[in-house]
């Protein structure tokens, strides 16, 4: 219980961050490339903007093409984990409800790689980690533009 308090606090924080699209930007550089068909890799192939969702109809068939195959999701490692539910194209949509965290419930319950997530035991140290470097990139690139 304490994890999954932990876990909602950091992606919470990183969430309500004001400058939340500049960092992804910048995080966006660290990112490694996961491709599907990989053992255990997955990649969000159908993303906003994209000519496939633009013909995507529904919101549920939005939802639906976000999720990743329990195949997968049960062989990611916890690197992979971390990435796939920091860079969830829906992730920004938090922002659409009333409170940070009444979007995140809402995300937590439409997205199985949030719920993922929060269900494993090995992804802290890969959380933390994640966090600290998209912040160090942060840093970095507003004190070379300071320069």
């Amino acid at each position: 219980m304490l994890k999954k308090i932990f876990i909602t606090l950091i992606v919470s924080c990183l969430l309500s961050c004001e400058n939340l699209q500049e960092m992804n930007n910048i995080a966006d550089g660290n990112e490694i490339e996961l491709r599907s068909g990989d053992s255990g890799s997955f990649d969000y192939t159908i993303i906003p903007g994209t000519e496939t969702w633009n013909q995507l109809v529904t919101e549920q068939e939005r939802i639906d093409v976000l999720q990743i195959p329990e195949g997968i999701l049960d062989n990611l490692s916890p690197d992979d984990v971390v990435r796939l539910s920091l860079t969830l194209p829906a992730f920004c949509l938090f922002t659409a409800w009333d409170t940070p965290q009444q979007g995140f419930n809402v995300l937590l319950e439409r997205y199985n790689i949030l719920r993922h997530i929060l269900s494993r035991k090995d992804v802290g140290s890969s959380l933390i980690e994640e966090i600290f470097s998209i912040a160090e990139n942060y840093i970095n690139q507003k004190c070379d533009e300071d320069n």
